[in-house]
């Protein structure tokens, strides 16, 4: 139905007003001017002003909520804040231009000429980056002096369903059917570390190294029996209660007398028995 007062079409009238309300912007040099463009029919444009200015206005005219999009150019060292709702995405061959974060931002900054995404809520900011020949995937706290923590949760507590962290050995994507993987996960509240495998995979052993060195090796042998082995502390004196701590213990080699003994430390007492 339209509506018409006084011989005016206000349907179109508020279609207008709504089209005047911009929802993006897009910034972009003319030379060494700054532009901003609503990406909306019928958004303002600033024109004006340092490179700061024109960005600032057009967060202004977003009103906190929306999306700036900053294309390639050298922007004179200016440095802008985003507002507590605006996203930003910052082009390839964008220059000297400073970006900080309202004290409550949760957008989204996508900065293409590092390949990383920026993201928080409440002032905490996080940075997933791709980093180096290896493209390592690194995840920081933009903040210095800050802790770092990934966490994995599952929605309910405790969960019926599990929460899990997966490293592949072969190209799960490429192939769905015959994998190989090494698994942190939760199971009937049992934590597990496991290594597994799926069709044409093989169970691949595993080991934990200290300074490149393996110390505990878990394995299946010729048979395809599960074996455990680990490795023999060599030193040429017997340890002292100082050196392995009560309750624990550990197998030594003396190799100035030769003898293997499993020693333990009893409340400060230092027992062991050979093996012969």
């Amino acid at each position: 139905m339209k509506i018409v007062a006084g011989g005016k079409d206000t349907v179109g009238d508020m279609q207008r007003v709504v089209q005047s309300i911009p929802s993006s912007y897009t910034v972009w040099k003319d030379g060494t001017q700054a532009i901003a463009e609503s990406n909306l029919k019928g958004g303002t444009d600033y024109t004006t002003g340092t490179d700061a200015v024109v960005i600032n206005n057009a967060m202004a005219a977003l009103s906190n909520r929306g999306n700036l999009y900053i294309k390639q150019g050298d922007y004179g060292g200016a440095s802008i804040t985003l507002g507590q709702y605006i996203s930003a995405t910052i082009d390839v061959g964008v220059a000297n231009l400073t970006v900080g974060y309202h004290a409550s931002w949760t957008g989204v900054l996508i900065d293409l000429s590092n390949f990383s995404l920026a993201f928080g809520a409440l002032g905490e900011i996080y940075r997933f980056r791709s980093w180096g020949a290896g493209q390592a995937l690194h995840l920081r706290a933009v903040l210095p002096n800050k802790q770092t923590v990934l966490k994995i949760i599952p929605n309910g507590a405790p969960s019926p369903w599990t929460s899990s962290f997966q490293i592949f050995n072969t190209d799960i994507e490429a192939d769905f059917t015959n994998y190989e993987c090494l698994e942190m996960t939760w199971e009937s509240n049992i934590a597990y570390l496991n290594t597994f495998k799926g069709g044409t995979g093989t169970l691949r052993s595993f080991q934990i190294f200290m300074n490149a060195t393996p110390q505990i090796h878990l394995l299946a042998d010729a048979t395809g029996a599960e074996c455990l082995r680990l490795k023999v502390n060599y030193r040429a004196t017997d340890p002292s209660a100082t050196e392995l701590a009560d309750g624990w213990f550990a197998l030594y080699k003396n190799t100035a007398t030769a003898a293997v003994k499993l020693w333990f430390n009893d409340g400060g007492a230092m027992k062991s028995v050979a093996l012969v």
